[in-house]
């Protein structure tokens, strides 16, 4: 048996912080997601990336889509902006992902992506959002900072008249 392995090792703790919208994300508008990964060291880190999970995504707008939004770009051309199409149908499964040049230990990159609300928006969603590693050889401290939600709320959830989460 033989194993292949890198000879230098890439020992980086990274960590990923997401600033969501404040309130309410009103259909037509874009909002504005802040991604911030830090490099607590001891090494620089090679190039990786950033990745949304799964959403529906209306390419034709024949069929509505499931998900009330669209990640449309960021607004930073340095943050490599991705995305993949899975299926041939109307809706189709879509995945973003954002590549980040390397970081070196003790500093962080931001980018700040941009999703569209769509018209039909109503509700909440949340969608996960994980730090990806491009390569081999990358030891991590520890993965427990690696992953967030993208959090984004549409209308007002309204309260039954009797809940106890009324107070009046």
């Amino acid at each position: 048996v033989f194993v292949l392995s890198p000879v230098d090792l890439v020992n980086a703790d990274l960590a990923l912080t997401l600033t969501n919208p404040n309130g309410l994300s009103r259909p037509g508008t874009i909002q504005r997601i802040g991604i911030e990964v830090r490099n607590n060291g001891p090494d620089a880190h090679a190039p990786f990336g950033v990745a949304f999970g799964s959403y529906s995504l209306a390419l034709t707008n024949q069929t509505p889509t499931p998900d009330p939004f669209r990640i449309i770009g960021t607004t930073d051309p340095a943050c490599n902006f991705v995305v993949t199409t899975i299926g041939s149908g109307d809706p189709v499964f879509a995945s973003t992902s954002i590549g980040l040049p390397t970081i070196p230990p003790g500093q962080s990159r931001s980018c700040e992506v941009l999703v569209e609300v769509l018209p039909t928006a109503r509700g909440s969603r949340s969608l996960p959002v994980i730090l990806t590693h491009w390569g081999v050889g990358v030891v991590e401290s520890t993965r427990l900072n690696n992953s967030g939600a993208m959090r984004l709320t549409f209308t007002a959830e309204p309260v039954p008249f009797g809940d106890e989460r009324c107070l009046w």
